[in-house]
């Protein structure tokens, strides 16, 4: 059996979810918090997205992993739907054990906002200068070597929720406008396609370019291509 750290975004905002999931081709599974629950109700499943993050053949392995990526700092970011530090099967907190008990209607100043945002930035984000060991990048090479063809890959057979629907005329519209003139998040950039304009993930979050990644983390393009070349955790090129 296995495991896979995933990662699901609200479409309309941006915000996020990351957890751990057995893989047994029932459904595209996108998480079980309450928060994330309660968005799904609110903006539909179409609205999301989900990407597998790592694969794990043991499940004490996707939590160990999990606990390092979705800790107290992140767990706090307004971007994030997660309600708990990772580890462990997330709780059913209802009533006073649920952390926004009471909390309904307070208002997110744009300072408060700042605070948050700031607190994923640069050195002060949870994961910086944190990396693999070269043992363990040899080991999960290994690991993962001919596992991700065919059948052997861990998505194999799994319907996607947008498999053979059409999008109306209407919503088409609708995503043409977002994508347009500064929306587009390629837009500005131009010129020979190199490493700083392929896609990336900078610790679990995708963007379109290494520039878009510099600009939300708020530090030099180069700080963030030297992550990726260190192989800083969920720090890639290419998704």
């Amino acid at each position: 059996m296995q495991y896979i750290l995933y990662e699901t975004t609200n479409l309309i905002n941006g915000k996020y979810y990351i957890g751990v999931h057995k893989i047994d081709g029932r459904g595209w599974y996108l998480g079980s918090g309450n928060l994330i629950k309660q968005a799904i109700k609110k903006y539909n499943r179409k609205n999301f997205m989900r990407d597998t993050l790592r694969v794990f053949n043991d499940e004490h392995d996707a939590y160990d992993y999990e606990k390092l990526i979705v800790n107290d700092e992140m767990v706090k970011n307004i971007h994030c739907y997660n309600l708990t530090c990772g580890g462990s099967n997330p709780p059913t907190l209802y009533g006073k054990d649920n952390p926004l008990y009471g909390k309904k209607g307070v208002v997110w100043t744009e300072e408060r906002k700042n605070k948050h945002s700031d607190m994923m930035s640069g050195k002060k984000h949870p994961l910086w200068g944190k990396h693999h060991s070269y043992e363990t990048i040899e080991k999960m090479k290994i690991s993962h070597k001919g596992k991700h063809s065919g059948k052997q890959n861990p998505m194999y057979g799994i319907h996607h929720p947008m498999k053979g629907k059409s999008i109306s005329q209407e919503r088409k519209n609708k995503l043409s406008k977002m994508r347009r003139g500064t929306n587009n998040p390629m837009y500005g950039i131009s010129g020979k396609k190199s490493s700083t304009s392929k896609k990336c993930v900078v610790y679990g979050k995708f963007f379109d370019s290494v520039t878009l990644a510099s600009e939300y983390f708020k530090v030099n393009r180069k700080t963030v291509s030297y992550w990726i070349s260190k192989n800083e955790p969920l720090c890639y090129i290419g998704i």
